[in-house]
Formats: C-alpha cells, sequence, structure tokens
C-alpha cells in the first residue's frame, strides 16, 4: 500500500451571498429533524441550483407550524403532486424541479441573510411570460 502526503490548507473565511431573484432548482434530498432547542420538527429541503458565483445549494428549513405547512402545500404542488393526496412519501418529492424566488432579508446576528420569498411551479413562470396574443398565433388566420 503507497502512503499519500498531502499538506492541507486552513480555508478561507467565504461569505455565500446569494443573488435576489427567480431560480429552477432540483429537491435533491428532504430531511427530518427536531430542533434541538425548542423540540418542534422540520423539515430540511436540500436544493440544487444556480444561485450565484460557485453557489449551487440551498437548504430551505420548514417548521411545523402554519406558515411551514403553507411551504409545504406549495412545494407539493410545485413538483406537480396533489397536495390533498392522503400519503406523500418524501420519495416522491426528491429529483423532481420547481422555482423559487431568493430575496435578501434583515441580518441575522451581523450576518446577510436570503431567504427563499415564493415558491411555485415551473409551467406557472413559463405562463406568466407568455402572451394569449392572435398576432402569436400561427393558426390565427385558418378558416
Amino acid at each position: 500500500m503507497a502512503i499519500i502526503s498531502f499538506k492541507a490548507k486552513q480555508p478561507k473565511k467565504r461569505d455565500f451571498i446569494y443573488k435576489d431573484g427567480k431560480y429552477e432548482v432540483l429537491v435533491e434530498a428532504v430531511e427530518q429533524g427536531v430542533n434541538q432547542n425548542s423540540g418542534s420538527p422540520f423539515y430540511k429541503f436540500v436544493l440544487r441550483g444556480n444561485f450565484g458565483e460557485n453557489l449551487t445549494m440551498y437548504n430551505l428549513f420548514i417548521r411545523d407550524n402554519t406558515y411551514g405547512q403553507e411551504q409545504l402545500y406549495k412545494i407539493i404542488e410545485a413538483v406537480g403532486l396533489d397536495p390533498n393526496a392522503e400519503n406523500i412519501d418524501t420519495d416522491d418529492i426528491v429529483g423532481k424541479y420547481m422555482g423559487i424566488e431568493i430575496k435578501e432579508g434583515d441580518p441575522y446576528q451581523g450576518k446577510r441573510q436570503f431567504n427563499v420569498h415564493d415558491i411555485f411551479a415551473l409551467d406557472e413562470e413559463e405562463e406568466e411570460g407568455s402572451t394569449d396574443s392572435d398576432a402569436d398565433d400561427d393558426w390565427a388566420d385558418a378558416e
């Protein structure tokens, strides 16, 4: 067995600055946890996208409260599932794409914060940019 020698360098401290905007994201993982301080449950959604320079991951934490339930409902709709289905497994969500909007929020303990401001289905985003004008319809002149 060969011995590999290397010298490790201490990593530079980096700020993770996300760019405000709308993004297409892949739901890479969904984990369930419990807050150590309050004991309340939460979900962690690991999202992959292109959020800025060298930023490809965003962890979305959703608490089990009224606002969190609204976010969870929007996620389920956004990935194309029926939010009123009796049982939805995390495996049904992982590997699906959806849209999110990220905006900078208020600083927390002197650090910049970036929050998911909206969750939407990708086809909704395309519909917003589309026009229903007859001028754009190739069949408008058909008789």
